[in-house]
């Protein structure tokens, strides 16, 4: 098994969020994410795709190739189901996005 080599450590905390407006300044507050971030589930994973890339100066939170940010998850299982399926379902589209690209997802989650 191979190290991660962690780049960044975050904090998403979920624990106040109960609604879509909460869910995202989660995310805003988190990785950093942009005044012009239109705030829906595409403008999220083009915004979590640029991890990799500081040059599009889209996210704070930024690692080289190779590397990955570690992000503390809090108060997952409290928040409602739509929001907990649709986290889920981000992570997995951004992880398809980084497979096309030949590469591993930049996300690793441990979830407290």
């Amino acid at each position: 098994m191979q190290a991660l080599n962690i780049g960044a450590t975050i904090r998403l905390d979920f624990t106040p969020v109960t609604s879509w407006d909460e869910y995202h300044d989660a995310f805003v507050a988190a990785f950093g994410l942009p005044s012009f971030y239109g705030r829906n589930g595409h403008a999220l994973l083009d915004c979590l795709s640029s991890l990799r890339d500081a040059d599009t100066g889209i996210c704070r939170v930024v690692v080289a190739p190779g590397e990955v940010v570690l992000v503390q998850v809090d108060g997952l299982a409290a928040m409602p189901r739509e929001l907990r399926e649709s986290f889920i379902m981000t992570l997995e589209v951004l992880g398809e996005r980084y497979a096309a690209r030949e590469q591993s997802s930049p996300i690793v989650l441990v979830i407290i």
